[in-house]
């Protein structure tokens, strides 16, 4: 952070740490005496101060570590700050940092009885830190852990034979021992390259390797700003924080990726959610994906799979396939998931050829479905039917577009905009003013300048001139503030406060109804 932004956050945080006797540690009295000049006194070993504490008034006492205090705070339904539109520059971690790392900020030590409680915190929190950065929000106060899954469709055959087969993320809370863990690596999305030539495959210009020339696996292996932990221990559901226990499971958000993209490029969205407590379940979708792997093979488009009419047939079906497995995950076919999954709480989530999917899944009328959130949906698919014949027009809805968005361009903005005027019950229009198509995903990992939405980019509001769009990190955190405050709403029965107005009117077009 420049001077004059710390200027404008700091002051106003630490009034606010002073000011909530709650918060009123050890930790936090040093640190604000750090701040102003006053004589540090070091905190006890033990007890009050000493980086345990219970949690606010109305929570469950449970003790908590005093980072874990702050997020879940900071994101809380009962009057945390995220919900009462106080975002400190939009991330409690670099707020959290920002007190914390007086050396580096201010040129001032901290005592160093501060550093025995929050060491293992700086150590195994600084990828964390960085991948907060790089995504926009903070992730909330769930470990995050990641797992890979085919899933096999038996009702369905593949134009090759066999059964319609998907292979799956699914992103999760984790249990506490996570946070201590080694981070998922990216290759580990391609199978470690267990499947001979797999790898190099992915490298090849028509798959990964076409987000950037160059581009390498090993080199995304060492740059993906991963939180999640593969393979971590799912989080029992009794474990949640800051709210009653979920008798029922987590809530169930599923995602559909957009044609020529793959289930891994979404992880600000995915892994975000995850860590907010939604289990988060993405497949490729043959035919349309840039890269998956089935049955020991790597498949990429083409053939019958990739004929329009197929994808847009399939992917519907892929969807709710998924939201079946699921449900006979938590019934006990795989016992890690077992009793853990709440399906009868799901959100539909998609971008771009995938928000048509959701959007198209909404169709059928699954009574498990409670909300549908669409980013850029390319509602001209099935020659824009989907928008005049609609019959679903009861389930809370959230369309996201960007302004200068040049993939569904001026017509496609323009359904967008029609569809959300269609419902019946709540609907959502949200319209980043220097957006595009890739604000929608995570394509600044592979390339910071991959152009619409990203870097420096073609305007469609001023054909033949380019135009810098809004920070990604910025239009992450808007893409996933509105979206988090919607999903918590409707799957799960939060207030919803933060959707009765544009908090970037700048930035922002919003609408609701």
């Amino acid at each position: 952070e420049g001077g004059d932004d710390c200027g404008k956050w700091l002051p106003k945080l630490v009034s606010r740490l002073i000011a909530e006797e709650n918060a009123a540690t050890g930790h936090v009295q040093i640190l604000c005496a750090a701040r102003i000049g006053l004589p540090q006194v070091a905190p006890p070993a033990n007890g009050k101060g000493t980086g345990q504490r219970r949690m606010f008034d109305g929570f469950h006492l449970e003790e908590l570590t005093v980072e874990q205090l702050a997020m879940q705070h900071y994101f809380s339904s009962e009057g945390g700050a995220f919900q009462c539109g106080i975002h400190c520059e939009g991330s409690i971690l670099r707020d959290l940092f920002g007190i914390l790392m007086f050396d580096e900020l201010f040129d001032c030590s901290v005592a160093d009885a501060f550093v025995s409680s929050f060491q293992a915190f700086f150590v195994a929190g600084a990828r964390l830190f960085n991948a907060a950065l790089e995504k926009g929000l903070p992730p909330g106060p769930y470990p995050v852990g990641v797992t890979s899954l085919q899933l096999d469709d038996h009702s369905r055959q593949d134009p090759e034979g066999g059964p319609r087969s998907l292979q799956t993320e699914i992103w999760y809370p984790a249990g506490e021992e996570a946070r201590e863990l080694p981070r998922n690596r990216f290759s580990e999305f391609l199978g470690r390259g267990t499947i001979p030539g797999s790898i190099e495959a992915a490298e090849a210009s028509d798959a990964i390797g076409g987000y950037r020339s160059g581009l390498t696996i090993a080199e995304l292996d060492d740059s993906w700003p991963n939180l999640a932990v593969r393979d971590a221990r799912l989080r029992d559901p009794a474990q949640e924080i800051g709210g009653k226990p979920l008798k029922d499971g987590w809530p169930l958000v599923i995602f559909s990726h957009g044609s020529g993209a793959y289930r891994a490029s979404y992880i600000f969205w995915t892994e975000f959610l995850a860590s907010q407590g939604f289990i988060v379940a993405a497949c490729d979708h043959p035919g349309s994906a840039r890269y998956t792997q089935v049955n020991g093979r790597v498949i990429k488009p083409g053939g019958p799979r990739s004929e329009r009419s197929q994808m847009e047939a399939d992917r519907p079906l892929d969807v709710l396939f998924l939201l079946d497995s699921l449900a006979k995950l938590t019934d006990g076919q795989d016992s890690r998931f077992a009793g853990r999954v709440d399906v009868n709480r799901c959100a539909l989530t998609g971008m771009s050829f995938g928000g048509w999917t959701a959007a198209a899944a909404l169709e059928f009328n699954d009574p498990r479905v409670k909300a549908a959130l669409l980013m850029c949906p390319s509602l001209m698919s099935a020659e824009g039917r989907l928008t005049k014949e609609r019959t679903n027009l009861h389930t809370p809805l959230m369309v996201m577009i960007g302004t200068e968005d040049t993939v569904i361009g001026t017509e496609g903005n323009a359904l967008c905009r029609d569809f959300v005027k269609k419902p019946e019950g709540c609907s959502f229009l949200m319209e980043i003013k220097r957006g595009g198509h890739c604000s929608f995903t995570s394509c600044d990992l592979y390339n910071p300048a991959y152009g619409n939405g990203i870097g420096e980019s073609k305007s469609l509001s001023s054909p033949g001139s380019m135009y810098m769009p809004l920070e990604i990190s910025k239009q992450h955190e808007i893409i996933n503030g509105y979206g988090l405050a919607f999903l918590d709403k409707f799957i799960r029965g939060g207030s919803g406060s933060f959707l009765t107005e544009n908090h970037y009117p700048d930035e922002l077009v919003y609408k609701k109804s």
